[in-house]
């Protein structure tokens, strides 16, 4: 089995964050470096075609990729302790809260971070930068808007 991180992004750090609670050990992990734009290259795009990390490599060549999947695949393997919930209703009100994380805020400071970035084109910085004051609903309209003239 093998680990590809990412020591400074969030998503590998909630995988990383999942086994240490549970206690389990990866020893093969590979760090992938965003910087040097390492998941852009031949290598890892193998591993992992939208080239994002974590991904998980098991044993029989199987690729697992989102956090949230590598973490319900430990959690099977290892049920106890139980973090994503031991019945219908904590698991419905794990993914719940999960999503509405994700959806809420993650996203929305993704967004800002990957659009106000210095060599993001410079219409998507504007874009951003106006609708600042307005919050995550207009980032998200224009964002899912590609023809849209700001």
């Amino acid at each position: 089995m093998k680990l590809y991180d990412t020591r400074t992004a969030p998503n590998p750090r909630r995988v990383r964050v999942f086994l240490a609670e549970k206690g389990i050990e990866i020893p093969d992990v590979q760090q992938i470096d965003l910087g040097r734009l390492e998941q852009k290259g031949e290598e890892f795009s193998r591993i992992n075609p939208v080239q994002r990390t974590p991904a998980l490599e098991l044993d029989d060549g199987t690729i697992l990729t989102e956090s949230i999947a590598i973490c319900r695949y430990f959690e099977e393997l290892q049920p106890s302790p139980p973090l994503m919930g031991t019945d219908a209703k904590s698991k419905a009100l794990v993914e719940m809260w999960q999503r509405r994380i994700e959806l809420h805020f993650l996203m929305p400071v993704a967004m800002a971070f990957r659009h106000t970035h210095p060599e993001a084109p410079l219409h998507r910085r504007r874009r951003i930068h106006d609708c600042r004051h307005h919050g995550t609903r207009c980032m998200r309209f224009h964002e899912a808007s590609t023809d849209s003239p700001i």
